[in-house]
C-alpha cells in the first residue's frame, strides 16, 4: 500500500496503517504447541575433589613406597654403571695396546734365553730359545774375566 492510498482521520490526515493482531487472525490448526527444549549431556571437567584422611593416608604410604623403589632403582643404576664404566676402560685400554702394537710392530715380553760364556776366548754368547737367533756376542768385560769373584760373591 503506498501513502496516498492509506486512510484519512477526519481533519484529512493520512494516518497510518495499524498493525495486524496476529493472535486473532491464526487458525487453532495453526498453532503448534510450544516446545520445551532441554538438553543433557555427560561430560567430564576437571574440578577440585577433596580427599579424605583415609585416601590421604593411603597415598603417604604409597608415596613412601615409591620413594623406596626409586632409591633402589638410582641405586641399581649406579651400579651397573660403574660396572660399565670400568667395562668401557678396560676396551679403551686394549684397544691402546692394540693399536701400540700394530704401529710399532712389536712389544717387549719375557722371553727364555741362554747366556754362554766362553773364558778361553774371552766372550759371552747370548741366544733366544723360542727362536734360537743369536741376540748377543761380545768380549768379556774386564769385571766379568775374573770367574772366581763371581763364585766367592755368590757364596756370601
Amino acid at each position: 500500500m503506498t501513502f496516498a492510498n492509506a486512510p484519512q482521520n477526519r481533519k484529512g490526515y493520512k494516518m497510518k496503517k495499524e498493525p495486524k493482531d496476529k493472535t486473532a487472525e491464526k487458525k487453532p490448526e495453526d498453532k503448534k504447541p510450544k516446545k520445551l527444549v532441554i538438553k543433557n549431556e555427560k561430560s567430564e571437567r576437571s574440578l577440585k575433589v577433596t580427599f579424605t584422611p583415609e585416601e590421604r593416608q593411603e597415598m603417604s604410604i604409597s608415596m613412601a613406597s615409591k620413594y623406596g623403589e626409586l632409591e633402589q632403582a638410582e641405586l641399581d643404576k649406579s651400579k651397573v654403571t660403574a660396572q660399565h664404566s670400568s667395562k668401557i676402560k678396560e676396551h679403551k685400554a686394549d684397544i691402546r695396546s692394540l693399536a701400540t702394537k700394530v704401529n710399532d710392530g712389536f712389544e717387549f715380553q719375557p722371553v727364555k734365553c741362554e747366556t754362554v760364556t766362553d773364558y778361553k776366548k774371552a766372550t759371552v754368547k747370548t741366544t733366544r730359545l723360542d727362536s734360537m737367533e743369536l741376540i748377543e756376542d761380545r768380549e768379556l768385560r774386564d769385571d766379568e774375566k775374573q770367574p772366581t769373584l763371581y763364585v766367592a760373591a755368590g757364596m756370601k
